[in-house]
C-alpha cells in the first residue's frame, strides 16, 4: 500500500514539473 502511495506521488511529481517545464519552453517560445 505504501508502495503505491510512493508511486503516485512520483508520477503526480513528474507530471508538474513536465508541466511546468513545458508552460515555461512556451512562454521563452
Amino acid at each position: 500500500m505504501k508502495r503505491r502511495i510512493t508511486q503516485i506521488i512520483f508520477a503526480g511529481v513528474a507530471i508538474i514539473t513536465l508541466s511546468a517545464f513545458a508552460a515555461a519552453a512556451a512562454l521563452l517560445g
